[in-house]
C-alpha cells in the first residue's frame, strides 16, 4: 500500500460516504417504493390510535395480541413516528434508520475481528437494499442489523463470557426477538455456533456451556411460549431437487437475495459473489486451517454451512402466517462469510479490489433499479390525490382488477395492497392490512369481525384478499359482521406507465371476465365513484346511501347488537 495510508481510517470514511450516498437514494423518491410498508404505516396509525384512546372503528376490529410479539420493536418506533412528524416523513426516517444501522452495524461487527478488515464492509453495500427490504419486510430488515450486532459482540469476546458478557448477550438476543423472529433465529444459530466451539476449545468446557446456557436462554423461552400460543407450526417441506438447485444457484450468485425487477440487476451480483467467494478460495488456501484453532473463525465457518443448509431446506412458511422465509434465509451464509474473512490473512490491496467491486455493484444496482422504482412513486403519487375524500374513522379496502409488474423481473408484487397510505393520513381504519392478520405484532384482528374471514373466503389463501379479480363479498362481510365497508379503493382501471400486467395462473380469459363483471356488479349496487386519480389508476368507491340504510333495515329489531362505522 502508500506509505502513511492509513487503510482503517479510509475504509470508515468510505463507508460512511457510501452511507450518505444510500440516504440521498432514499430521500430522492416520494416515496421510495417498498410493498409492505403502506401497511405498516397503517398499523402504526391503528397502534397510535389504541394507545390515544382509540377510534370508534379501530376498537371494533382490533385486540390486543396477549402473546409476546416478536415483530415490535420497528412497530412502536413507526408508531410514534407516524402521529409525530406524519406517514410520509415516518416511513422516509424507518426506511434511512435500516440504511444507518445496517451499514454501520455491518462494518462495526468485521472490524472485531481487526482494524484492516474494515474494507470488508463495502461488501455489506450490495446486500443493503435487499429483497426482502424491497419487499418492505422492514422489522425483517432491522433484525439483520441485531444479528449483526449479536456476532459483532461475540467476536468482540472472542466467544468467552463471564458474568456482565453474559447479561449483555442476553438483551442483545431478546432485543433482535423483540425486532423478528427470523433475524432472531440466525442470531441464535450463530451464538450456539461460535459458543458451541468456544465451548469445545475451553480448558473448562463446562462452565463455558453453563454460561452459554444462561445467556440464551431468556429468549429462547420467550421463543417457545410464542410458538405454543400461536401454534406456529412449519408448513411441510417438499424435496425438489430442481428447486433445491435453483435456490443454491441463487444463493451463491447472491441473486436470490438481491435481484429484484430486471435480469441485468444479475450482473452486478454475479460480479460482487465472484469477489466474495474468490476471496474466500484465497483465504482458504492461505490459511491452511489455522483458523480452526480460534472459537470465532470456527464457528462462523459452522454457522456459514448449517445457514446454507437451512435457505436449502427449511420450509417458506409457518401455519401462523410467516411466509416468505427463503428470501430472508439467503442472506445470512453470505454475511457469516463475510464475517469469517474479517479473520483470514488477506493482503490490503487484494480486500481493496474487493472492496471496489461491491460499491461499483451496488452502484449498478441503483442505477438498473432506478426507472422502475420511478415508475412505481409516479402510480404512489397518484393514489394520494384519493386522500381529501376519505373520512377519518372510516373503513377502506382495496380491490384489485389486475396484478400487476415492473421490470423483467418484477419480484415484489406492486401496488396491490397500498390502502394503508391512505388510512394512515386521513385516520382511516384499512381492513385489508396484513400486519393483523398474523400474530407478530402489538395488535390483531377481532375474530369476530376478521376481514380475512368475513370479507373473502378464510383457508383458500393467505393473500387472497389482495387477489386479482378481487374476491371480496361485501354482502357476506356485513351479514356477518354487522359492519360496513365505507369506501373501496379500485386500483387497475388503467394500466400504469412502465407496467406489465401479470395473468392469474390456472384461470381463463372468459372466467376472469365473469369474476370482473360479477365483482363490478357488487360494487354499483352498493356504492358510487366519488373520485378518478388523474392518471386514472386509482378510483374512489364510497357506499350509497340506501345501502346503508338497507342494512339497518335489516337491523331493525336488534339495532342495539349493530355495529356502525362512522365514515362515508
Amino acid at each position: 500500500m502508500v506509505p502513511g495510508w492509513n487503510a482503517d481510517r479510509w475504509a470508515i470514511l468510505g463507508l460512511t460516504l457510501c452511507v450518505v450516498a444510500q440516504v440521498l437514494f432514499v430521500l430522492a423518491f416520494d416515496p421510495f417504493p417498498t410493498v409492505d410498508t403502506a401497511a405498516h404505516l397503517a398499523s402504526a396509525r391503528g397502534f397510535a390510535d389504541v394507545i390515544g384512546g382509540g377510534a370508534i372503528t379501530t376498537s371494533q376490529f382490533l385486540e390486543w395480541n396477549l402473546v409476546p410479539p416478536p415483530n415490535l420493536l420497528p412497530q412502536l418506533a413507526l408508531g410514534a413516528l407516524v402521529p409525530a412528524v406524519g406517514s410520509l416523513w415516518a416511513e422516509r426516517l424507518i426506511l434511512v434508520g435500516y440504511v444507518i444501522v445496517f451499514s454501520f452495524a455491518a462494518g462495526w461487527a468485521v472490524r472485531q475481528a481487526h482494524p484492516g478488515a474494515m474494507l470488508l464492509g463495502f461488501f455489506m453495500l450490495p446486500l443493503t437494499f435487499n429483497l426482502p427490504f424491497l419487499w418492505g419486510f422492514l422489522n425483517f430488515s432491522y433484525s439483520i442489523a441485531g444479528f449483526l450486532l449479536v456476532a459483532g459482540l461475540l467476536m468482540r469476546w472472542d466467544g468467552r463470557l463471564d458474568s456482565s458478557r453474559m447479561m449483555l448477550l442476553a438483551s442483545a438476543m431478546v432485543l433482535v426477538f423483540f425486532t423478528h423472529l427470523v433475524g432472531y433465529l440466525e442470531a441464535g444459530l450463530l451464538a450456539v455456533c461460535i459458543l458451541g466451539a468456544a465451548c469445545i476449545l475451553s480448558d473448562n468446557p463446562l462452565i463455558a456451556f453453563t454460561r452459554a446456557a444462561i445467556a440464551l436462554a431468556p429468549a429462547a423461552i420467550l421463543t417457545l411460549i410464542f410458538i405454543i400460543l400461536t401454534r406456529s407450526e412449519p408448513t411441510s417441506v417438499v424435496f425438489d431437487l430442481a428447486t433445491k438447485l435453483t435456490t443454491l444457484k441463487g444463493l451463491v450468485s447472491l441473486t436470490a437475495g438481491i435481484a429484484t425487477y430486471d435480469q441485468f440487476e444479475r450482473v452486478p451480483c454475479i460480479a460482487v459473489a465472484l469477489a466474495l467467494w474468490s476471496l474466500v478460495l484465497i483465504a482458504a488456501m492461505r490459511s491452511r486451517l489455522s483458523w480452526m484453532r480460534g472459537p470465532v473463525p470456527l464457528g462462523l465457518a459452522t454457522f456459514v454451512l448449517l445457514s446454507s443448509g437451512v435457505a436449502l431446506f427449511a420450509p417458506d412458511g409457518m401455519g401462523s402466517g410467516g411466509t416468505l422465509g427463503s428470501i430472508r434465509y439467503v442472506l445470512f451464509p453470505i454475511l457469516g462469510a463475510i464475517l469469517w474473512l474479517a479473520y483470514q490473512p488477506l493482503p490490503s490491496r487484494v480486500l481493496l479490489v474487493g472492496a471496489t467491486i461491491a460499491c461499483f455493484s451496488a452502484l449498478s444496482l441503483a442505477t438498473i433499479r432506478y426507472d422502475e422504482l420511478r415508475a412505481i412513486e409516479v402510480a404512489l403519487q397518484d393514489l394520494r390525490h384519493l386522500e381529501p375524500y376519505v373520512s377519518p374513522d372510516s373503513t377502506v379496502v382495496q380491490a384489485n382488477l389486475r396484478r400487476v409488474k415492473f421490470g423483467s423481473l418484477a419480484r415484489p408484487s406492486s401496488l396491490a395492497a397500498e390502502t394503508g397510505r391512505l388510512t394512515a393520513v386521513r385516520n382511516a381504519f384499512d381492513l385489508s392490512n396484513v400486519d393483523w392478520s398474523v400474530p407478530f405484532g402489538l395488535l390483531r384482528f377481532r375474530g369476530d369481525t376478521n376481514p380475512y374471514t368475513h370479507l373473502v373466503q378464510s383457508g383458500k389463501e393467505f393473500f387472497l384478499i389482495e387477489s386479482a379479480p378481487p374476491p371480496l363479498e361485501f354482502e357476506r362481510f356485513e351479514r356477518d359482521t354487522n359492519t360496513l365497508v365505507d369506501y373501496v379503493v379500485v386500483f387497475g382501471r388503467v394500466l400504469p406507465a412502465s407496467a406489465t400486467e401479470i395473468q392469474s395462473r390456472g384461470k381463463s380469459s372468459d372466467i376472469i371476465a365473469q369474476e370482473l363483471k360479477r365483482f363490478q356488479s357488487s360494487l354499483n349496487e352498493r356504492y358510487t365513484r366519488v373520485t378518478t386519480s388523474p392518471l386514472g389508476i386509482w378510483e374512489l368507491w364510497s357506499r350509497r346511501p340506501s345501502s346503508a340504510n338497507k342494512r339497518l333495515a335489516d337491523c331493525r329489531g336488534h339495532v342495539s347488537d349493530c355495529r356502525r362505522s362512522s365514515g362515508g
